[in-house]
C-alpha cells in the first residue's frame, strides 16, 4: 500500500513539474514569436476592455484519483488547489507504517 501511496505522489508532482514546464516554454514562445502567434479577443470586465491572448495551448493540471480525502494547498499559481503533500505524508505514513505491524 505505501507503495501505490508513493506512486500517486510522485505521478502528482510530476503532473506539477509538467505544467511548469509547458508553462515556461509558452512564456518563451510568446516572448519569442508573439507578433507572429494568432490571437483571440476577450472582454475583461474588471478592465472593461477587450485583450488580445495567444491561442498557445494550456496544459491542464490533473492529479490521481484517490479514495480518500486530500489536504491541499490554495494556490494562486495553478489553476487548482494541489495536494499538501507534505500533510499527506505526515497523516498516512504512520497509518501503513502501523498496519505492517
Amino acid at each position: 500500500m505505501i507503495d501505490d501511496f508513493e506512486f500517486l505522489n510522485q505521478s502528482d508532482l510530476q503532473a506539477i513539474q509538467n505544467y511548469q514546464e509547458e508553462r515556461e516554454v509558452n512564456k518563451i514562445i510568446e516572448q519569442e514569436f508573439g507578433d507572429y502567434l494568432s490571437k483571440k479577443s476577450y472582454y475583461n470586465y474588471s478592465e472593461n476592455s477587450y485583450q488580445d491572448v495567444s491561442n498557445l495551448s494550456v496544459s491542464e493540471l490533473k492529479f490521481s484519483k484517490r479514495h480518500y480525502k486530500v489536504p491541499t494547498e490554495d494556490s494562486t499559481f495553478y489553476p487548482i488547489n494541489i495536494p499538501d503533500f507534505e500533510n499527506l505524508e505526515m497523516i498516512f505514513i504512520p497509518i501503513f507504517q502501523s498496519i505492517k505491524c
